[in-house]
């Protein structure tokens, strides 16, 4: 109706100009309720526009201000970040460098398991364990990431040439995609084996001794055994081992742990290397350094001779009727003996007449305990120094004030006999026996080595006594090959200069350890040695001297050219 109306209404008036309120519809005419019909729209106010483009220019500043910083300022580490994402380094693990013996035999090398696992491999168990030693492989943490990367050396050579063996690692770049799968790699930096590391040591002889030890101290009752030989002109060692020992392969395997497990836990102290860690009374080995005090100190001359009945008896001021008797070891020992017999027959009489003085038998005064203990001490008894990845104990010569810091007692003569037949509180290891004997035959105290370079750089020095000092000892160690307590080495195919020892342990006495020092060929000094059997019964009669006829016969047959005396 509404619509008609107007449509009439516009077509029968003129055109002419329309006011706001001829605009809006009569009352009377509307039939709606709708309402929408009597809105009055309003305009926008103009600081409605100015707001809004404020706020749009406020953010864009914002922004603007926001990318320049990440661009402009930071621009370059969120390039570096975006970079280490798609690119990323990985070091490649050098192959630990070999371990050959003078030969070139292996002793350590590297092989890798089926399941493309690197391991490290040892070809003389038992026998070089302790000297060669072990490793410890690559570690990973619990998130699975490794935080050890090499073999690292525990033990042995292994550890003491570890920086040297392990070489030069590689570096490897690769690149990620957004998923983290590698698409491509690069290696920067090849890795480098670390070239064969060459000891002095001759393998097959070490094993020979090893297994001569072995079965001996199995078969005679003793709790374990050592022994070394080394190269008197420079100090390098050619044979060293003890026994009991341990295998050393599984430490090389990553997948060996219940076998290491079981190594570890050997009893009698397997993992001890006695040879050079182990420290035992020498018993009668100390007396040829005694005799080249002696004869230092002028106490005595090469023909003094002392007369033994078998006892030296000290008289006791407090209770005459209670001397102390001090009893020689047998009846070889007994009678007159001047310094070449007693060292053949082993007097105990004749070293401790001649370290603590024995009015009776012709001797008014000793050497003394001070200035024993000082020439000892100029055989390297007393010094400790780096052998195979660990230190060589210093030995023990006992002193008034080591009585008296170890037991709070003063020093009796008494104490200065047993010193001189190696008991009491002497102590030293098989290798400072070895290297002492190689001084008592060139007059020079060598340096045990176990590389050529090591050797180079430790020349053997000069012992403080003359040459006439140390000439009459060694024939008196020859003649206890030739005719004395180690007449077992007196073999056609070598000359050898020994002297034994035998010390007794504990207060009942039941047990000791038997000992051999020497060198060899006599006349021109190339080898000396030295054996401990430890903690044998006393009723044995098998012991070191045994030990080192048996290597004798083992170079004979695979190696001769050990007992030659033709030099090099």
């Amino acid at each position: 109706m509404v619509q008609r109306f107007l449509r009439w209404r516009f077509r029968k008036s003129e055109i002419r100009e329309l006011f706001p309120d001829e605009t809006l519809p009569e009352a009377h005419y509307l039939t709606t309720s709708d309402e929408d019909l009597f809105r009055v729209e309003v305009p926008i106010s103009r600081r409605v526009p100015l707001v809004f483009l404020g706020c749009f220019i406020t953010l864009l500043g914002v922004f603007g201000a926001r990318s320049f910083w990440l661009q402009g300022v930071e621009g370059a580490t969120y390039r570096r970040l975006a970079t280490e994402n798609l690119v990323a380094s990985a070091i490649v693990p050098a192959p630990r460098g070999t371990i050959v013996d003078r030969e070139g035999r292996l002793l350590a090398g590297n092989a890798t398991t089926p399941q493309g696992n690197r391991i490290r491999v040892y070809t003389y168990p038992f026998s070089l364990a302790h000297l060669v030693g072990y490793v410890s492989p690559p570690k990973k943490d619990a998130s699975g990431f490794y935080y050890q990367w090499n073999y690292e050396g525990v033990a042995g050579i292994e550890r003491a040439y570890n920086a040297l063996l392990q070489g030069e690692d590689g570096i490897v770049w690769y690149e990620t995609d957004a998923k983290g799968a590698v698409v491509s790699q690069r290696i920067v930096r090849q890795p480098k084996e670390a070239p064969p590391l060459q000891l002095t040591i001759d393998a097959p002889l070490t094993e020979a001794l090893y297994q001569i030890l072995k079965e001996t101290a199995e078969q005679r009752g003793f709790r374990g055994a050592s022994g070394a030989l080394l190269d008197v002109r420079d100090g390098s060692v050619l044979a060293i081992t003890s026994y009991p020992s341990f295998d050393h392969r599984p430490f090389g395997n990553p997948a060996s742990t219940t076998e290491v497990a079981r190594e570890l836990a050997r009893p009698n102290a397997a993992l001890l290397p006695r040879a050079w860690s182990g420290r035992y009374a020498p018993g009668s080995t100390i007396k040829p350094f005694v005799a080249v005090s002696a004869l230092a100190n002028h106490i005595i001359t090469p023909s003094t001779v002392i007369v033994s009945n078998g006892t030296l008896v000290v008289p006791n001021p407090y209770h005459p009727d209670k001397p102390t008797v001090y009893r020689d070891w047998g009846p070889p020992a007994f009678g007159a003996n001047n310094l070449s017999r007693a060292l053949a027959f082993s007097s105990n009489v004749f070293f401790m007449s001649v370290a603590g003085g024995n009015p009776k038998a012709g001797i008014p005064r000793g050497i003394g305990i001070q200035r024993l203990a000082k020439d000892l001490a100029a055989f390297g008894f007393t010094e400790s120094f780096p052998f195979a990845g660990s230190v060589v104990p210093a030995g023990t010569i006992p002193t008034p004030e080591w009585k008296r810091q170890t037991f709070g007692t003063p020093w009796r003569l008494g104490d200065t006999y047993l010193t001189a037949i190696g008991q009491f509180g002497v102590q030293v290891t098989p290798l400072a026996l070895a290297r002492a004997a190689a001084g008592i035959a060139t007059g020079k105290l060598p340096f045990p080595c176990l590389t050529q370079q090591a050797c180079a750089a430790h020349a053997p020095q000069p012992l403080p006594f003359e040459e006439g000092y140390l000439a009459p000892v060694r024939q008196g160690m020859r003649r206890a090959v030739q005719e004395g307590t180690a007449k077992g080495l007196n073999l056609p195919f070598v000359t050898v200069a020994a002297k034994t020892g035998t010390a007794e342990l504990g207060a009942s006495h039941k047990r000791v350890n038997s000992l051999v020092i020497g060198f060899f060929p006599y006349e021109n000094p190339r080898y000396a040695f030295a054996v401990v059997m430890e903690r044998g019964p006393a009723s044995n009669t098998i012991g070191g001297v045994y030990v080192m006829a048996r290597l004798f016969q083992w170079m004979r047959n695979h190696a001769p050219s050990y007992l030659s005396d033709t030099v090099d």
